[in-house]
């Protein structure tokens, strides 16, 4: 169980533009120093504090944090967005800001509150988030860690609507508003990157279909010190204290600065003086990947002597954006309507959709001004822009993971099946067992079932029988190895000349997805030990079979170079959504597996 309390406000007195006007929620499992250097910022510019209490917090902890409470709520914990709903609820303020536990705001955006506050003419305002480097120095100013745009603010009175999606949460509402002032996250500070890899997962067998931008692994976003490119951006000096105060609280000494001077923005192109229109790149990368869909935010200036309307009036001003290559080809982007209008002289954050083109090479992003249905302003700022072929598809490792000689591994010649549920095997079981036993008659054949078969504790979070024995093999793995096969895999010939020199190996369904109807690994192998390790946290959640065989599966063994991932045309020569071919040779297949689906009268 969790609690949810309602912390009241410190004696300081608000200030008039604050007062009311905003509540701030957060999920928190402490420590209770942490979520107050969190939260004291806010509650000294005299903000509502709404507080989620995990119910894994020591018993001290929970003490402590209900000492801020005016009163408590207990919540039933599953995941963050199950709860959005509960918490804006529980929320009094006009506005309502959510933070995360390893969150703090910028100096920026706390002096941004009551201009926030004040506006009406929106329902949710998104920020960007600053993901800072393991050293707590630096933020990276890289795609996809820049801009990170984040719905932080929603409007009560707007009733926003909740979605449970993984990192969303909520709907996106038409009437949107951007804001450059940050917030900075501290997960590469405070979480190793195994934890991260272990959070990322969880989030992937819930949404196995999200990417970054351009359609990067999701992995990505967690793993930003093996993938950056570009040094990154020092933390101003008047947000230091604000992120020193958040590791204090965790137990993390502050990081000794090295004040370093920031690099010096890339000129931009600007078109004719006394133009009426200014746009400005807020981010630094502008590399892309062809055919990729990215939001980018511009500052875009009022530099004329008129208001500019907002989108669906008439004369309705829009931002633009222009491809051209070095031959002259110019490819038109899409459009984004201001959300409000702009006075002369004012400023509005831009979230620009860009559709890069699928030709890669180097080309001039331009960015101006539009008048629907009457001209461009005609003073478009260039950006140069370098667009790159599309990621190649994830590599297949197969010979190459081989190893000859005396220290050669060698699988156990044990065969491994697993019947759950209490009912005799049925006849097409029994066929294929005895298909491996012909094939292998020297091999160890061992059929585990109720009576036998071990129970680690993630059975117990298992929603089918088939989750079940996919939580059962990864144990018999680590603990006996040998080959585990499903009991619909029939056997075609001997596997032994296919595991020479193998330590461990699964197969693709398909390029990218493996399945584990037929694993094997010596015994104690890492891949399965880790597999054991982190099924306890997504067994029971998601989707299956995503949540502990292809989706899991695929990003646990994918990480170890020593594992042989072997074709789809080893195991899986035809697919569970192909009628069962007639008389069909496989010559390259070991076994083939006839996807009989057990698991699908079993329900989820």
């Amino acid at each position: 169980m969790r609690w949810l309390v309602l912390a009241p406000l410190d004696e300081t007195p608000a200030p008039p533009s604050l007062n009311g006007a905003l509540s701030v929620c957060i999920v928190t499992a402490g420590p209770p120093s942490a979520v107050e250097a969190i939260l004291s910022p806010f509650r000294r510019l005299g903000a509502e504090v709404v507080i989620a209490c995990d119910d894994r917090m020591p018993d001290t902890w929970r003490d402590a944090c209900s000492e801020l409470a005016d009163e408590i709520l207990p919540v039933r914990f599953t995941i963050l967005e199950d709860h959005l709903q509960e918490m804006h609820a529980a929320c009094t303020g006009d506005w309502i800001l959510r933070l995360d536990s390893d969150e703090v705001p910028s100096q920026a955006l706390l002096a941004a509150l009551p201009e926030i506050v004040e506006r009406r003419d929106v329902d949710q305002v998104t920020v960007p988030r600053r993901w800072l480097t393991p050293d707590a120095e630096g933020w990276y100013d890289e795609v996809p860690w820049a801009p990170d745009l984040q719905i932080r603010f929603a409007r009560r009175a707007s009733g926003p609507v909740f979605t449970r999606e993984v990192h969303l949460g909520i709907e996106v509402s038409a009437r949107m508003a951007y804001r450059e002032e940050p917030l900075y996250h501290a997960k590469s500070v405070l979480c190793s990157l195994e934890d991260r890899r272990r959070t990322w997962l969880s989030y992937e067998v819930r949404n196995p279909a999200a990417r970054t931008v351009g359609g990067r692994p999701m992995e990505m976003l967690f793993e930003p010190e093996l993938h950056v490119t570009l040094p990154p951006q020092p933390v101003p000096a008047a947000d230091a204290p604000l992120i020193d105060a958040l590791l204090a609280g965790h137990g993390r000494d502050a990081p000794r600065r090295r004040r370093k001077r920031a690099p010096s923005a890339a000129r931009v192109m600007t078109g004719l003086a006394g133009a009426s229109a200014e746009c400005q790149p807020i981010g630094r990368d502008h590399r892309f990947l062809a055919g990729e869909h990215r939001e980018d935010l511009w500052r875009v200036t009022n530099r004329s002597d008129e208001v500019w309307p907002e989108g669906g009036r008439d004369r309705s001003i829009f931002v633009a954006s222009r491809w051209r290559f070095p031959d002259g080809t110019v490819v038109e982007g899409r459009a984004r309507a201001l959300s409000a209008p702009l006075a002369p002289g004012e400023t509005e954050i831009v979230s620009v959709p860009l559709d890069v083109p699928d030709r890669p090479g180097s080309v001039d992003l331009a960015v101006d001004v539009v008048e629907e249905g009457v001209r461009w302003y005609g003073s478009p700022t260039i950006q140069r822009a370098q667009i790159r072929p599309p990621l190649p598809a994830p590599d297949r490792r197969e010979e190459g993971t081989r190893r000859t000689g005396p220290d050669a591994p060698q699988i156990p010649r044990v065969l491994h099946m697993i019947w759950l549920g209490g009912q005799p095997l049925p006849p097409a079981g029994r066929a294929c067992l005895e298909s491996w036993r012909q094939a292998h008659p020297a091999w160890d054949i061992r059929l585990w079932t109720d009576k036998d078969a071990p129970r680690p504790p993630a059975v117990a979070l298992a929603r089918n029988l088939a989750e079940a024995a996919d939580i059962i093999r990864y144990a018999i793995m680590r603990d006996h190895g040998g080959v585990y096969v499903d009991t619909d895999v029939e056997c075609l010939r001997p596997i032994d000349d296919l595991l020479a020199g193998v330590s461990a190996f699964a197969a693709y369904e398909v390029p990218g997805r493996l399945c584990n109807a037929v694993i094997g690994s010596v015994p104690g192998h890492p891949a399965f030990a880790l597999a054991c390790e982190l099924v306890e946290t997504t067994a029971g959640t998601g989707h299956y079979p995503e949540a502990t065989a292809t989706l899991f599966l695929t990003r646990v063994l994918e990480r170890f170079p020593d594992v042989t991932l072997f074709g789809p045309e080893r195991f899986y020569p035809y697919l569970w959504d192909e009628a069962r071919p007639r008389d069909v040779v496989f010559p390259d297949a070991y076994a083939v597996h006839h996807w009989a689906k057990s698991w699908a009268a079993d329900g989820e």
